[in-house]
């Protein structure tokens, strides 16, 4: 087989009498296929990277003009549509990014604790929410998007939570499997929502938040759900293999 990237395709073998009888191992030579793959992928980074940048030159340039133009209310209604737009762009961005990062890192031990922590570190202003972090040193098969996916959710927690005031991430261990828990006691959601939450498109942001943290339990081999009882805030369970944990040696029994 000459130098290349292939990839292998195994499908049974059965007899005419449907009986099985082996085998059929295909390969295909997809190094064409990953070298236009690495090239997009490099033109995406720098047209987000180039993008953001743009970004951040009209909002410091929103933000003179705001400061020069106070005493023209009509001018002033127009700057805080631009300024709203320009965040709507900056979080479609961010949604690309992530989306562009699931299932394109290798699965390792991550822990979950650590990534809480480095998600939560992204916002300085927690507007008085207590953050109580229970699953230091639980170790899961995943990647950094991880990180990310927390962030989504103390995102939502935030913006939606109303009257929130505390975020709680914990696990739980069943027979064969661990229950990473994210919780807080904010307004929850309606059992409508639950229906469509994690439908892509749906929400009250880009509508791609829940869709895409799914999509990355999906890659990991968890499930998640959310079993929050609606007016006492939202609850969502990811339900881990045994075998894709490391849990703590204090909680080990």
């Amino acid at each position: 087989m000459a130098n290349g990237i292939y990839q292998m395709r195994i499908q049974p073998f059965l007899t005419p009498e449907k009986r099985y009888a082996g085998l059929i191992l295909t390969f295909d030579d997809v190094t064409e296929l990953k070298a236009l793959e690495e090239k997009l992928n490099i033109i995406a980074s720098f047209t987000r990277h180039d993008v953001k940048n743009k970004l951040t030159t009209i909002k410091g340039t929103l933000y003179l003009m705001k400061s020069v133009l106070t005493a023209n209310s009509g001018a002033g209604k127009y700057l805080e549509k631009i300024a709203t737009a320009t965040e709507a762009i900056d979080r479609i961005l961010d949604v690309a990014k992530i989306y562009h990062l699931i299932g394109s890192q290798k699965l390792e031990m991550i822990d979950a604790g650590q990534a809480f922590d480095d998600a939560a570190s992204l916002f300085p202003d927690l507007k008085g929410v207590k953050v109580q972090n229970e699953v230091k040193g639980l170790q899961v098969l995943s990647d950094q998007v991880l990180s990310v996916l927390f962030s989504n959710l103390i995102e939502n927690t935030l913006k939606y939570g109303e009257k929130t005031t505390q975020i709680k991430v914990y696990f739980k261990e069943q027979p064969n499997f661990v229950e990473l828990i994210y919780e807080d006691d904010g307004v929850g959601i309606t059992f409508e929502e639950k229906e469509k939450l994690f439908q892509k498109g749906y929400g009250k942001g880009t509508g791609y938040g829940l869709y895409l943290i799914k999509k990355a339990c999906k890659i990991y081999g968890w499930a998640i759900k959310e079993a929050g009882e609606p007016g006492k805030g939202v609850k969502f369970v990811m339900t881990i293999p045994l075998q894709k944990t490391s849990i703590p040696a204090k909680n080990n029994t």
